[in-house]
This record gives C-alpha cells, sequence and structure tokens, in this order.
C-alpha cells in the first residue's frame, strides 16, 4: 500500500467511507479497508488539512500470511477508498500489514505476528508529482461470521514522517536522519492487534548492530544511487522539498538532519551539504512524538563533502593500474532471504558447530561461506544454501552484474539495501592488490587479534593507497601481529585498513555433511575469498595466517565450484 497525498481536499479529517462488502460463498469474506485519516497519533499519513493518504493501484497487503489485491475507488473529490475481496475466512480475525515487500516473517495463523525490514536507504519515487511514501501500517479486525459485511480493517500507521523543505530550485542528492538514542532501521517486531507497535530488534535477536543502524537515507536521485548519478534530482523537477523520511514511531530526545544537493563548486558539479542557519552543520529535533509528521526548514550556504555510502569502509585501495575501490565493512552474509555484512569484520561463522550440517542447519543460521555464483539469481539460478557436489548446479562463467551471478547484484540490508552496488574483485584485481602492485612495498601484515573472553581471530591486515600505518610490513617473513581488538580499530580501522578474517573454507563429503575447515598447512590458518573469474575453474584469493611467520601470505588459486569460499564486496571510487 504505497502512499499518496493529495492537495485541495475539502471532506472533513475525521471522515471515513468504506465499501461495503459482498461475500461470494462461507469460505471468503470482504474486508473493508480503511486508511486512518485523523490528525492524532493514530493517523497513517497525516500532512495537513490539504493532504491526505489514499489508496491507488496496484496495493497489495499481506493478510494472515497471504497476499491480496486492494479494489480501489474514488469518490470524486481526489480521494480514494478500497476493499480486499476474497479473503480467506480465519476463525482467529485477520492481521493485515504493509508494505509485502519488506515482511521477513508474516503472521499465518492469525495468532503470531509478524516481522518487517525497515530500510537503512529509502528511495525517493513519486506518482503525479507527488511522493510516494512507503511507511509501514497494520490493522486488525475480529471474525464475526462469513455472511457478515462488517470487517472493517483500520490500518494505523507505525512511523512517523520528518518532512524536509529545502529551497526551491534544489537539486536534492539524498537526506540523511540520525537518531542518537533509538535505530532507526534493522529487522522490525510488529506486536499487538488493536494497537500495534512496531520495534527494531536489538541484540537479543542474536543480530548484530553498529552505529550505522542510527542513520537513514532517503535517497533522492533519479536513480537510486546516493548521490553518484549526475542527472540528479532533475528529473523531479528541481522544486526542492518537502521530501519525506520515514522514521519508526516513538519518542526521540534529537534527531538530526542532513540534506546533500547537487551544486556547482568552482567550476565542476558536486555533492555537497547543504548547511543550515544553526551555529553547527545541521538541523536538530529536539523532542518528537508517537506518530505524526515533524517538519524541519533547511537552508544556507553549501559546502563541500565527500558522500558516505552504507556499509562502505573508508579506505582506498588501488586493484589495476586505473582503478581504485573500497571494501565493505565486512564479509557477506545470509539468511531467509536477505543478505547483510557483517557489522563487525573480524566476525566469521567459518566452522562454527551450529552451521556443520547442511540438513538441518544451512537454511536455517546465517551463513558466510557460499559456492561460486551463488547470488539466488541468474539463469538457472542457484540459492546461497545450496550444497551439492553437482558441479553442473553452479555457474561456469565469470560472475558479472549482466548475468546475475555475482553477489553483488543483490540488495544487501546494511550496504544500501539496492541492487548492483557492489561486486566481486576479480583474479588479476586480488593479484595486484595483494601482490603485483609496484607502490604497494608489502602493505599487507598477518595478524591475530584478541577480542577478549579466549577469543583470537585470525587473518590479514591489508593497508589502504597511501597508508603510513603498514611502514616496515613485510607479510611473507614476519610473524603475526598479534593486538587487542581496541588497538586493531583504533589504529589500523581508523585509517582505513581492511582485515581479511581466516574463515577456511567448507568441502563435500560422502556423508553429505558441511564440513567447515580452518586448515592448518603447517605455517597457520587459512581463509579463502571468492573472485569473480572463472578460467576452466573457479579462482578464490587464499591467505594465510602464520603466528611465526613463514609461508605465502597470498595467492590466488583455483577450486571447484561447489567449495565453500568467503565473499568480500567492493564498489568501485568514482
Amino acid at each position: 500500500m504505497k502512499n499518496r497525498l493529495f492537495n485541495s481536499i475539502l471532506l472533513a479529517l475525521t471522515c471515513s467511507v468504506c465499501f461495503t462488502a459482498c461475500n461470494k460463498d462461507e469460505q471468503f469474506v470482504d474486508l473493508n479497508a480503511n486508511i486512518v485519516n485523523y490528525g492524532n497519533n493514530d493517523s497513517k499519513v497525516y500532512v495537513d488539512n490539504a493532504h491526505y493518504a489514499n489508496w491507488h493501484n496496484p496495493d497489495t497487503v499481506m493478510i494472515n500470511g497471504t497476499v491480496y489485491s486492494v479494489a480501489i475507488a474514488s469518490d470524486g473529490q481526489s480521494r480514494s477508498y478500497a476493499s480486499i475481496p476474497n479473503v480467506a475466512v480465519n476463525t482467529n480475525g485477520f492481521y493485515a500489514i504493509y508494505p509485502c515487500d519488506r515482511i521477513i516473517t508474516p503472521d499465518t495463523t492469525g495468532t503470531g505476528f509478524p516481522s518487517i525490514l525497515m530500510p537503512q536507504v529509502q528511495v525517493y519515487t513519486q506518482k503525479d508529482g507527488k511522493q510516494i511514501i512507503k511507511a509501514p501500517m497494520a490493522a486488525y479486525c475480529a471474525y464475526i461470521s462469513s455472511t457478515s459485511t462488517g470487517h472493517y480493517l483500520n490500518f494505523k500507521n507505525l512511523c512517523s514522517l520528518i518532512e524536509v523543505n529545502v529551497p526551491e530550485g534544489t537539486e536534492v542528492a539524498y537526506i540523511q536522519v540520525t537518531s542518537r538514542d533509538k535505530f532507526l532501521w534493522g529487522n522490525a517486531s510488529i506486536t499487538g492487534r488493536d494497537n500495534p507497535v512496531l520495534q527494531i530488534n536489538q541484540s537479543t535477536t542474536g543480530d548484530n548492530y553498529s552505529t550505522n543502524n542510527y542513520t537513514v537515507t532517503l535517497d533522492c536521485t533519479t536513480n537510486g544511487s546516493n548521490g553518484s548519478n549526475t542527472g540528479g534530482a532533475a528529473a523531479h523537477g528541481k522544486t526542492g522539498g518537502p521530501f519525506y523520511v520515514v522514521v519508526p514511531a516513538g519518542t526521540y530526545t534529537n534527531l538530526t538532519v542532513d540534506v546533500y544537493i547537487f551544486a556547482e563548486i568552482t567550476g565542476n558539479r558536486n555533492v555537497v551539504k547543504l548547511y543550515t542557519n544553526t551555529a553547527n552543520a545541521t538541523n536538530n529535533i529536539a523532542t518528537i512524538n508517537n506518530n505524526m509528521i515533524y517538519k524541519v526548514d533547511c537552508l544556507g550556504t553549501p559546502t563541500e563533502v565527500q558522500p558516505p555510502y552504507p556499509g562502505l569502509g573508508t579506505g582506498e585501495f588501488s586493484v589495476s593500474d586505473n582503478k581504485k575501490v573500497r571494501f565493505s565493512q565486512g564479509n557477506l552474509q545470509y539468511k531467509n532471504g536477505v543478505w547483510r555484512f557483517a557489522t563487525d569484520e573480524l566476525e566469521a561463522f567459518g566452522n562454527a558447530s551450529n552451521h556443520n550440517l547442511v540438513t538441518t542447519n544451512r537454511d536455517q543460521n546465517w551463513i558466510d561461506l557460499f559456492g561460486f555464483g551463488t547470488s539466488g539469481q541468474g539463469s538457472p539460478s542457484t540459492n546461497p544454501t545450496t550444497y551439492t557436489n553437482a558441479a553442473d548446479y553452479y555457474p561456469h562463467v565469470n560472475l558479472t552484474g549482466a548475468n546475475r551471478y555475482d553477489w553483488g547484484v543483490n540488495e544487501i540490508s546494511n550496504g544500501g539495501n539496492q541492487p548492483d552496488k557492489w561486486r566481486t574483485l576479480t583474479r588479476a584485481e586480488w593479484q595486484y592488490l595483494l601482490g603485483t602492485n609496484p607502490n604497494r612495498n608489502n602493505k599487507n601484515m598477518r595478524a591475530v587479534i584478541d577480542c577478549g573472553n579466549r577469543t583470537y581471530v585470525p587473518g590479514l591486515i591489508i593497508a589502504p593507497d597511501g597508508s603510513t600505518v603498514a611502514s616496515g610490513w613485510n607479510s611473507v617473513t614476519d610473524h603475526a601481529l598479534q593486538i587487542t581488538k581496541q588497538e586493531y580499530v583504533s589504529t589500523y580501522q581508523s585509517a582505513g585498513c581492511v582485515f581479511l578474517p581466516s574463515t577456511g573454507y567448507y568441502a563435500y563429503n560422502s556423508y553429505n555433511q558441511n564440513i567447515m575447515w580452518y586448515i592448518d598447512n603447517g605455517y597457520g590458518k587459512e581463509g579463502w575469498y571468492w573472485t569473480s573469474t572463472y578460467d576452466g575453474s573457479p579462482w578464490a584469493a587464499k591467505v594465510v595466517c602464520a603466528l611465526n611467520g613463514g609461508g605465502t601470505a597470498f595467492s590466488g588459486e583455483g577450486v571447484q565450484v561447489y567449495q565453500g569460499c568467503a565473499v568480500r564486496l567492493v564498489r568501485d571510487v568514482d
């Protein structure tokens, strides 16, 4: 159910009109869909007396775990209503939720509660010159009887909207809203029936969160690329604000709003921050409550900045004589249709005991070792959880965005949540990065990082271009650097370094068990990272962490398509 704002509405705010349902048989009922339009804490989307949210085609909602389309009609005054016909009878009642495409766990029985993904990046889209706002909503009505026409779904908005106004003629690239005390995106549970509440899950769910979860972005570029498209918001008419950013409903002590725009700086077109008229470079909302609209006016003089991108590291690394990349914040992970980056780049599941058996655990836990080209896309597609030694199930080509086998074509929940924003390095790029680059001077180092509680993570630290923290490193002969996690974060991660944990790999055996091995080759622990290159067999980058030095710290080696290796994605530096 996408939201649509309409001007010049003459109806009173408290008016509610619904269609009369007509039930066709005793197995189905017709539900009346009613948007709560009045401006109190139950409002769906309420801007002012002249703006309403409405149903429109092709809206869909999920009811008791099944997706239904709504039937639209209008009152003749630019305001529309909906009914949902032929809904399967459920004596527990009808629990409905929107939007369908973000539901992670549906309520299939009418007695449980669903979970929904609140995205880190919201993509600006519009219809008839108005912004379509995809704010999560829920509704419940009890089952009365199959012949009754009194089944009403009164949808309640589970979020607040931040209305950001910018000067007319401004081409907005993106808007970022940051909270100081509450998560704004992530896997969220919806609890309650008559008064549903959305709560973003925290560490009790087993998910790890970082400070990134306190910031959401409204991408206002025409292709949803967070500022990289030079066309920018020109297709939006260059009209300035208002723009609406969705945040979970609740009480915040402070929200910070930053606006990034396209502007000419010294003759060049750049993405810049639009300063406000306050003492600092942001516009702060002291306190907001519940499910309302809150307005922010952003004015002032633009100042050039380096635009960020969700999930992206800070260091730049040469992978050829004329190409640089930035790495993702951690290894790629997958579970139940959701892709994400590890929020701690030291994290690697590898041979953890609860990931050993394919038949019981590989579809149920977060995994970070994959067969070659298992993006879940392409034709034929291979599911990320696939585990078989039948090589024909896997691609036998180089992985590219064009054939959809590269894992980076997927929407990665904490990496922008948009398709085609990441990619896998080629074999030649890995070799250049860790070996043949004449300007690197061995700027990588084996390391064992002490994370406390007798947990030690072996791997390889890679220093970015121009770094001084790696001066004198020679990972071929040196002993492993032994440091604490705090030392790694403060000295190396803060300088843009990347850490590749020794993940091991999995291999098929005759018992059909998924064995994750930390291979010890006599020198130390190995990590295997896929490249996108297929040359008779796929290639992986092997890194070795040796406590006492010796051996080859890096090599590119051909492996079997069904062997499971780690994936560390990159974005090209423009």
